[in-house]
């Protein structure tokens, strides 16, 4: 008989405890795109940014539903890129990026230490900023190649350029 109340105890602690717990939403799939999965706060992110980046500069956007289709679109195609990439076996290493960082920094004539603050100051987080332009260079690097592999140059169209040009 202990055994059956000891359980029924349990059973009645868990079921009171399931009640009490009030369902929290953290997040929701926007979109799957095969073995990936687009979040709304992805989506509520680039919006967010879209809208901040178009305040600077004083430009006209869209309806807020518009810009979450745009966002949302713009998120699969980055989640396809990016897939493709890993197929590809690109991969974008940390000292690329640094790389890359500093030639900004320097087009801006600030110095990476300034340009760091800045990205912090107007975006939040320095870590987010340095894998989106990961990710951006490494869809930029999926286009390129795709655009490359398409090109083909007959030797007869370079033997017409050739006598062309002389």
């Amino acid at each position: 008989m202990k055994l059956t109340q000891l359980i029924a105890a349990t059973l009645t602690t868990c079921v009171m405890l399931n009640c009490q717990a009030a369902e929290t939403k953290v997040d929701a799939v926007a979109a799957i795109v095969n073995n990936s999965v687009v979040l709304e706060t992805e989506v509520r992110d680039m919006v967010a940014r879209v809208k901040k980046n178009a305040a600077k500069q004083g430009q006209t956007l869209p309806s807020d539903s518009a810009l979450q289709v745009q966002a949302l679109e713009r998120l699969i195609m980055n989640s396809l890129q990016l897939q493709v990439a890993k197929r590809m076996g690109l991969q974008i290493t940390d000292a690329q990026l640094d790389q890359t960082i500093e030639n900004i920094a320097r087009e801006q004539k600030v110095s990476v230490e300034q340009f760091r603050a800045q990205v912090v100051r107007e975006e939040g987080s320095y870590e987010l900023f340095r894998e989106r332009l990961r990710e951006e260079i490494t869809t930029g690097e999926v286009l390129r190649a795709n655009v490359q592999r398409r090109i083909y140059v007959s030797p007869q169209e370079i033997d017409t350029l050739t006598k062309m040009m002389e």
